[in-house]
């Protein structure tokens, strides 16, 4: 996901894996990898901060959270289908590992001045009403989807919608507010 958000549609991949491996060898940014194989990215928030502010500065950062957003909408999709498999417990460690990265992508999408960004937004919400159940996330599932079904944006009768509005019954229903 790293590399899909940070190289855009120019970008040679092994440039973006280039520079990723420079800043981590300049101690800018961590790299985790777990039992299986897999490698995580990370940085301080003062690095998150400065960079934001940098990307801003040249006009780049809408783009990047755009590109950040849709990802993880992506990933949210492919999550969705996985999640009433066998290999249901593992995605809901991938997706507990990537909480801050959605939480980041869903506020992006409530407070940004984009016409795709209530629909990116209602795409990743949707999708993760199960996830929300079974970890007990289910406050932190409905919050969202509510403000982004308020949003002007998300009005227009689309399949995000209809889904997010389904996702939105389904935790209502979970918590005992059938009113809702």
């Amino acid at each position: 996901t790293c590399i899909e958000v940070c190289a855009d549609q120019g970008s040679d991949r092994a440039n973006a894996l280039s520079l990723l491996r420079s800043l981590v060898d300049k101690h800018l940014v961590t790299r985790r990898e777990d039992a299986n194989g897999s490698v995580r990215f990370g940085f301080l928030e003062t690095i998150h901060a400065y960079a934001s502010a940098r990307l801003d500065q040249s006009g780049e950062l809408s783009a990047i959270r755009r590109r950040h957003a849709a990802a993880f909408a992506e990933l949210a999709e492919l999550a969705e289908r996985e999640l009433d498999s066998p290999a249901q417990s593992a995605w809901i460690e991938l997706l507990e590992q990537e909480r801050g990265n959605l939480r980041r992508a869903l506020e992006w999408s409530k407070f940004a001045d984009e016409p795709e960004a209530a629909e990116l937004g209602l795409r990743i919400a949707a999708t993760l009403w199960l996830f929300w159940d079974v970890r007990g996330h289910v406050q932190e599932g409905r919050e969202p989807l509510r403000e982004l079904l308020e949003l002007p944006g998300a009005r227009n009768r689309t399949m995000a919608r209809a889904r997010a509005l389904l996702a939105q019954a389904w935790l209502g229903y979970v918590r005992g507010d059938v009113d809702e």
